[in-house]
């Protein structure tokens, strides 16, 4: 059990921010986001509308983590 324990000595590790940017997921939402928007548009009816809070979420996908849209710094 001990050896889950980290040694003496060693501090905390520093912060590292996340790229998002650099992920294949990213890069594919980012791509490929306005034409999947406007294909929906074009090819729904008003029955079958696209909810705003989809589009919205991805929007939120492509800011967060970019330093650009602002950060949170924890006290």
């Amino acid at each position: 059990m001990a050896a889950l324990l980290p040694s003496a000595g060693t501090g905390p590790t520093p912060y590292r921010r996340r790229r998002p940017e650099r992920t294949l997921l990213y890069r594919a939402v980012q791509s490929h986001l306005e034409t999947w928007l406007a294909l929906h548009r074009s090819g729904c009816d008003d029955a079958d509308p696209l909810a705003g809070y989809v589009e919205r979420e991805f929007r939120r996908y492509l800011e967060c983590g970019i330093l650009a849209h602002g950060s949170v710094v924890a006290d």
